[in-house]
């Protein structure tokens, strides 16, 4: 083999590796939230909630709710990080590039910690505690998790999934 097959082989290898390494890239999407843990999650939520409701009622409420919420807001931040989920912004961008809402990736309603955060404020109301937040939060959640999974298993609305220029 002289120098100039050696140089052809290195060039058409070189021209093969980027196409090798996106194709190794576009892993299937996987379902973080299986239908099993979705189901435990929100009766976990509805257990929740379901106590919160009963100790509003015998007037207990206002504080034993308060210590509930911030475990159950731990509980839930936990869990969604050991199944994968993120809580930040898409890397790459700064905080506060993305649109509060929108189907762009940097969505802040579409981020975990922002809903959670949300149900944890309007547990700490009282009297509008008694609302079932925590449910919400948990199947708005899950929700979300699943139309991301859908849209990226069919590839389909890419279009509309882009950040507006």
């Amino acid at each position: 083999m002289d120098d100039q097959d050696k140089k052809e082989e290195f060039d058409e290898a070189r021209r093969k590796a980027p196409e090798e390494e996106e194709a190794s890239k576009a892993e299937p999407p996987k379902l973080r939230i299986n239908p099993v843990v979705a189901v435990f999650m929100l009766l976990l939520a509805l257990a929740v909630d379901g106590a919160q409701i009963l100790f509003d009622f015998i007037l207990i409420g206002v504080v034993v709710n308060s210590i509930i919420d911030i475990y159950t807001w731990l509980i839930f931040y936990v869990w969604f990080k050991a199944l994968g989920i993120s809580f930040g912004v898409a890397k790459g961008t700064k905080f506060g590039q993305g649109s509060l809402v929108g189907g762009n990736s940097e969505s802040l309603l579409k981020n975990p910690l922002v809903v959670i955060a949300v149900a944890l404020v309007v547990e700490f109301i009282p009297v509008v505690n008694a609302l079932p937040a925590w449910t919400a939060a948990i199947a708005i959640t899950i929700v979300i998790e699943h139309v991301d999974y859908i849209i990226q298993k069919l590839g389909m609305f890419k279009t509309l999934l882009r950040p507006a220029v």
